[in-house]
């Protein structure tokens, strides 16, 4: 046979076990293509980022309101008390474990021991943010969302010398800088490598969150701890067109599978979530 009728007959082998039939694209399809349009994408992220904040925020004071904060005040104040009536007030062991009294008791927010603020601030001020983040970013990832929104910024990112998935570092950051610089270590080279590393040391981490979350929660409000956030993602774009256009050089090309959106399994979650969270407390 030619290769004409080759192709002939590879046609006829087709046709007879094809079957095209039409049907509409479901909701989560239509959903998936919005996704990833740049008219209609920025939107979802700008829409999926203000909940997922709002989410950590609302997940994060939830804890310390009917959690940590009445753990620490029915179990640890007490044997506090009972360590600080043991010691002398103006003696250095008071001053360092139990700190200064405030109008003559423990204060865990200014009487700054290392029993009182310092655990404090780092079990009940910053762990329920870090928790949360966590559990927002496993929900995102386990969603479908994360693979669609590293290719609707792959252009952005690529005015910066980086790829799409670079905002997933980025995204860890925000819990902490140390394993997102890790992961950037594993999956990139040269100077994308970075240029990455560099701009992730701007992402507000979990402590610095916790800050911007505890006291523009509280001040400001939903919007404004929002309007942070993107302050700071502002900051990190014009650091990143700088430094592209220092260090020129063509980022690579992007190839990425997205999959179809999901509903999440609750185990998987968690065990996600543990496992980063416990990462960073260890």
């Amino acid at each position: 046979m030619t290769e004409e009728q080759r192709w002939t007959e590879v046609g006829r082998i087709v046709n007879e076990v094809q079957t095209l039939t039409h049907r509409h694209h479901t909701l989560g399809e239509l959903l998936s293509d919005a996704s990833v349009r740049a008219e209609t994408g920025l939107p979802i992220a700008a829409f999926m980022l203000f909940l997922a904040f709002a989410g950590i925020r609302m997940i994060g004071e939830g804890l310390i309101a009917f959690i940590f904060d009445p753990a620490f005040d029915l179990f640890w104040k007490p044997m506090l008390v009972r360590l600080s009536a043991s010691l002398d007030p103006s003696g250095f062991w008071h001053e360092l474990f139990i700190g200064t009294l405030v109008g003559g008791e423990i204060d865990f927010v200014q009487s700054f021991g290392l029993l009182s603020t310092g655990l404090y601030v780092a079990v009940t001020m910053v762990f329920p943010y870090v928790l949360a983040f966590y559990l927002v970013l496993s929900l995102l990832e386990d969603f479908g969302y994360l693979p669609r929104l590293a290719v609707l910024l792959d252009t952005l990112m690529h005015r910066m010398g980086l790829h799409g998935w670079a905002i997933i570092p980025m995204l860890l950051g925000l819990g902490c800088n140390v394993p997102a610089i890790s992961a950037v270590a594993a999956t990139a080279r040269g100077r994308e490598r970075v240029v990455a590393s560099l701009l992730i040391t701007f992402v507000p981490c979990s402590a610095r969150s916790a800050i911007i979350l505890a006291l523009g929660g509280k001040y400001l409000g939903g919007f404004g701890v929002f309007a942070i956030f993107m302050l700071t993602l502002v900051v990190i774009a014009l650091l990143g067109k700088i430094l592209a256009s220092r260090y020129a050089e063509a980022a690579p090309g992007m190839i990425q599978e997205i999959p179809a959106y999901a509903v999440p399994g609750w185990r998987a979650i968690w065990r996600d979530t543990w496992a980063r969270t416990s990462d960073i407390v260890t």
